[in-house]
């Protein structure tokens, strides 16, 4: 039988430092951390719009802070018909959700969803700047200009160095929102998740994670009645499972062990979910967010073990 030999060859591999990016964090750390998809599939009247706001009043009770500095949230909700319904009156017991952030989306406004994450975009490619112009003030007044490279001071000059607080065009936040878009019953709109990769929400959830110069991160909150309505490139971007009460039970857990299978089996995600429904709108929700510590809750304030669940 042949031995495995393991030499030491000499190959340096020492990544040279870098700045690390750190995203929004919540104030409550027991809450999923940022930037994440999630989808809540199952029937009408389980219970899933409720199960979204529990999470979402989570957030605003909690807080965000970045950097030691404290974040504003802001929630976006599209339906296909009811999101302006009084029937979803529950949905405006969000602080963080404005009027004017509540579409229905049909074939006439569609393109409202390119152009809110544009002026989300916007919004942070302005907060961005006023941080940059601060913390080149901040320089020059401990540093002084000659310690001020030439691109520094001419950022400076275009504001006649005026302080940053006192700046005409000083935005509202003093740093980026974090942002939450809910997609309520679309999923099965071609409209809005077309099969093409080019669809805007396709690309949108491929790259929701990424803060750059020309996209925002945002957290995208995905609501279904049908989880085979769910695209295969949709359900290979989600973070957080969040399964309700459902008559096709052992189908939709095989499916949805197929995207979490590499940390929990099938009869024990079963044992799991049979242990959540014993709970009135009871929701077990599967996370494989790695910067997440809890895999599975029962709704958003308890965390499950299989321990938990065996030793009862």
């Amino acid at each position: 039988m042949s031995a495995v030999i393991e030499k030491k060859i000499k190959v340096n591999t020492k990544i040279r430092p870098y700045v690390k990016y750190n995203p929004p964090e919540p104030n409550n750390q027991f809450l999923p951390k940022l930037w994440f998809s999630l989808l809540s599939s199952s029937a009408k009247n389980t219970g899933k719009t409720y199960n979204i706001i529990q999470l979402l009043t989570a957030y605003e009770n909690s807080g965000f802070t970045q950097d030691g500095e404290k974040c504003e949230m802001r929630t976006i909700w599209y339906s296909g018909s009811t999101a302006t319904s009084k029937n979803n009156a529950i949905i405006r017991t969000l602080k963080s959700l404005a009027d004017e952030d509540i579409y229905d989306i049909s074939k006439d406004n569609v393109g409202k969803l390119q152009e809110v994450y544009d002026e989300c975009l916007q919004e942070k490619q302005q907060i961005e700047k006023y941080m940059e112009y601060e913390t080149i003030y901040k320089k020059w007044q401990k540093l002084g200009e000659n310690k001020l490279d030439t691109l520094e001071l001419l950022i400076l000059d275009e504001k006649d160095f005026v302080h940053y607080n006192k700046l005409e065009d000083k935005p509202l936040y003093k740093r980026p929102r974090v942002i939450f878009m809910v997609f309520d019953d679309l999923l099965n709109n071609p409209l809005v998740f077309g099969y093409k990769r080019a669809n805007f929400i396709n690309q949108t959830i491929i790259l929701h994670r990424h803060d750059s110069a020309d996209r925002v991160p945002i957290n995208m909150l995905l609501i279904s009645q049908s989880f085979k309505s769910v695209p295969t490139l949709v359900r290979k971007q989600i973070d957080y499972f969040v399964m309700l009460r459902n008559a096709n039970k052992k189908k939709l857990l095989e499916n949805i062990t197929e995207e979490v299978g590499g940390i929990i089996s099938l009869d024990n995600l079963i044992k799991l979910y049979d242990h959540a429904m014993k709970e009135e709108y009871g929701a077990l929700i599967v996370g494989i967010h790695p910067a997440d510590p809890i895999h599975f809750r029962l709704s958003w304030d308890k965390q499950l073990t299989l321990a938990d669940i065996e030793n009862k």
